[in-house]
């Protein structure tokens, strides 16, 4: 059902639903109020802390599970199917540690008159 409040475009084929859009008055200081169906639609209680950025002259507001789920989604479209990023970290830094671990063994197994001297 179509409302006066739904605006629809259609874009490829597909009908688009504009979000609701709600205009707040910026008070003292700077503060606005996040009407109360936005917090209940979101997840926002008195106190929860969310972050705020401006991206091309829009403020976004954001709370910390949405911008994870943004970050997420930000880093599956840059990471191929199947590729596990925190393996591939672990790894890195295992074979690291190794490296590291076999120069200090050599340099342990280097008499130490040849330390000195640089030899």
């Amino acid at each position: 059902m179509v409302t006066g409040d739904t605006i629809r475009a259609m874009c490829h084929h597909r009908i688009m639903v504009a979000p609701e859009v709600y205009r707040v008055t910026v008070g003292p200081k700077g503060r606005v109020v996040i009407p109360a169906a936005l917090r209940r639609e979101l997840g926002i209680n008195e106190g929860d802390t969310v972050s705020m950025t401006a991206v091309d002259g829009i403020l976004e507001v954001a709370t910390p599970a949405g911008a994870m789920q943004r970050i997420r989604a930000m880093f599956a479209e840059k990471v191929p199917p199947g590729v596990d990023l925190v393996q591939e970290l672990f790894d890195e830094r295992r074979r690291e540690f190794e490296r590291e671990l076999r120069e200090m063994e050599e340099v342990e197994r280097t008499p130490q008159r040849e330390r000195k001297s640089g030899t």
